[in-house]
C-alpha cells in the first residue's frame, strides 16, 4: 500500500512537470498587458526611443478633442510621435505639437476623421508616409520649415484640405502626396523644390493654380565629390496633375 502511494505521488510530481514545461504558453491578459505600459497622468502612452529621449506611442482611452502632447515627461523630452500611434481617432479635432518634435510616424494620424487642423512646428524634420492620410475634416495645415520631403501619400484623400504652406527647404514631394485633395484650389511650390512625384496632386479636382516659385524642380543638377562629377536628374512624375481639370495643362515659370 505505501509502494502504491508512492508511485501515485510520482505520477502527479512528473504531470505537474509537464504542465508546466518549456512547451507551455504564458497568456497575460489586457489588464497584464496594459500594466506593462508606460502611461502619463493624462493618458499619453510611451516608450523610451533609441536617443534616450521618449515618444508617444498612443492613448489610454479616448482621445481628447484637442490633443496636446507633452514637450516632455518627468523632465525628459518628448521629442516623437510613433507609427500609428493615433490612427483612426474618431475623437481628435485639434492637435497641438510642441517644439521638441523631430519626427512623426508613418500613419501616425491616418483615418483620424474629425481632425479640422493642424500646426507642425519647425522642429519637426521627418513626417513618415501616409501620416495624414485620409482625415476627411483636414481643412488647414502649417507644414514645418525645417521639413525636406513630403512622403508617399501623407495626405492623400484629405478631402477637405483647403490651405497648406509648403515652405522654403522642402526639396521632393513624393508619389501621391495630395492624391485626392479636392478643396484645395491653390498650391505654391518653393524654390527648393526638386523633385515631384508620380501622381503628386492627381485627381486634386479644385485646383485652379499651381505656382512655381524656381528653376529647381525638374533640372539637371551637378553634384562635385572631391576630383568626380555627377549629375542628378531631378523629375517631374507622370500624372502629378491629372484630373486637375480647372489647371492649366503646361508648365511654365511662375505659374502653371
Amino acid at each position: 500500500m505505501k509502494k502504491l502511494f508512492i508511485m501515485l505521488m510520482a505520477g502527479l510530481m512528473a504531470c505537474s512537470l509537464v504542465a508546466c514545461g518549456n512547451n507551455d504558453k504564458v497568456v497575460l491578459s489586457d489588464d497584464d498587458k496594459v500594466a506593462d505600459e508606460l502611461v502619463t497622468e493624462d493618458g499619453f502612452i510611451y516608450e523610451i526611443s533609441e536617443d534616450g529621449a521618449y515618444q508617444i506611442t498612443g492613448y489610454k482611452g479616448d482621445e481628447p478633442a484637442v490633443l496636446k502632447i507633452p514637450a516632455d515627461i518627468d523632465l525628459v523630452e518628448v521629442t516623437g510621435i510613433a507609427d500609428n500611434a493615433f490612427t483612426a481617432s474618431k475623437t481628435i479635432k485639434e492637435v497641438k505639437i510642441p517644439n521638441t518634435i523631430e519626427y512623426i510616424g508613418a500613419s501616425a494620424f491616418r483615418d483620424c476623421d474629425e481632425i479640422t487642423t493642424i500646426s507642425i512646428p519647425d522642429s519637426v524634420k521627418e513626417i513618415g508616409e501616409a501620416a495624414f492620410y485620409g482625415c476627411d475634416k483636414l481643412e488647414s495645415v502649417k507644414m514645418s520649415a525645417g521639413l525636406k520631403v513630403v512622403e508617399t501619400i501623407t495626405f492623400k484623400n484629405c478631402k477637405a484640405l483647403k490651405t497648406i504652406n509648403l515652405p522654403e527647404g522642402i526639396e521632393a514631394i513624393e508619389d501621391a502626396a495630395f492624391w485626392g485633395c479636392e478643396a484645395l484650389t491653390e498650391i505654391t511650390l518653393p524654390k527648393t523644390l526638386k523633385d515631384l512625384g508620380t501622381a503628386a496632386f492627381y485627381e486634386c479636382k479644385g485646383l485652379k493654380k499651381a505656382t512655381v516659385l524656381g528653376e529647381a524642380l525638374g533640372s539637371v543638377e551637378t553634384v562635385k565629390d572631391g576630383d568626380k562629377t555627377e549629375e542628378i536628374e531631378h523629375t517631374i512624375g507622370e500624372i502629378a496633375f491629372n484630373g486637375c481639370p480647372e489647371l492649366a495643362s503646361e508648365w511654365t515659370e511662375g505659374t502653371v
